[in-house]
């Protein structure tokens, strides 16, 4: 069996060569240049057996993610496992932000709320190393793939605790709060696609907001004066977001769009404003 003929096999079976390769790679321990430079090299037959099992893990559905045991992220590779969500592009934007709300600060608290692999506080870690961030999540198994992560990008900015949501934060104001918390309806057939992901990371209740509900609350005691709160979710949540920020008093509240001009991030200021949200 040889490079070639694996990768042929793998591609017929999941229908993408791509994916075939990637894991490929993965089980081999090589990068694809190898492979495109040695496709007639033998395979040895343990390591044909372990791909085999790979490739039938793909065709059940397992993601890339969890295969490979990794996830690029604002060009930074993360850890992954089944107990963290795989991070999405689309999540960038809450990066991107909070550098453009902080770009002319040099002392700056930050708190995330449900850091998972902690890819997003990460990146802010990695970009602004003179920042203070804190990053909280309830799964001490997700904890510890954030703690390897910040490991191997060499950070020392982050503080990681335990805690459901604002339970065990320290009693300090933070410039920014972000989160990508759970934000799925219970009864959403979207959640089929997902059902490898760590349930309790993705569902929130009967409309998805339960725990969106509780941050908007709660985060008004940990937020300085105008610090912002900015907020991941669904693509038909930005009204309700928006409506539930209000309620609570925040001042200069709008729903931002992705790359894929989809309503992703909402934003709010501790104030009082009655304006309309702004798309």
């Amino acid at each position: 069996m040889t490079f070639q003929e694996a990768i042929n096999y793998g591609s017929d079976i999941l229908s993408n060569r791509f994916e075939a390769e990637i894991i490929f790679c993965h089980v081999v321990n090589i990068a694809r240049s190898y492979l495109y430079a040695h496709q007639e090299e033998e395979l040895k037959p343990f390591l044909w057996q372990e791909y085999q099992r790979q490739i039938e893990k793909r065709k059940q559905g397992l993601p890339i993610a969890y295969i490979t045991g990794c996830k690029e992220f604002w060009s930074l590779d993360f850890e992954v496992n089944q107990h963290t969500l795989i991070p999405r592009p689309e999540s960038e934007l809450l990066v991107q932000l909070t550098l453009e709300e902080l770009s002319t600060k040099q002392n700056v608290n930050i708190l995330e709320l449900g850091v998972g692999s902690g890819a997003v506080a990460i990146a802010i870690a990695h970009e602004r190393p003179q920042w203070q961030i804190i990053g909280t999540d309830i799964s001490k198994d997700a904890l510890a793939i954030a703690q390897k992560n910040a490991d191997r990008h060499q950070i020392k900015n982050l503080k990681l605790y335990e805690s459901n949501w604002f339970q065990n934060v320290p009693a300090i104001e933070f410039d920014i709060i972000i989160s990508n918390p759970p934000y799925i309806a219970a009864n959403d057939p979207h959640l089929t696609e997902l059902n490898f992901e760590p349930q309790s990371a993705l569902v929130s209740g009967e409309d998805g907001l339960d725990d969106i509900k509780i941050i908007i609350k709660d985060a008004l005691a940990y937020l300085k004066e105008n610090g912002q709160l900015l907020l991941e979710h669904g693509y038909n949540q930005g009204s309700q977001v928006c409506s539930l920020m209000k309620q609570n008093y925040y001042q200069d509240v709008k729903t931002i769009k992705d790359y894929n001009n989809i309503e992703r991030v909402t934003t709010g200021a501790k104030g009082i404003n009655n304006e309309d949200c702004n798309s």
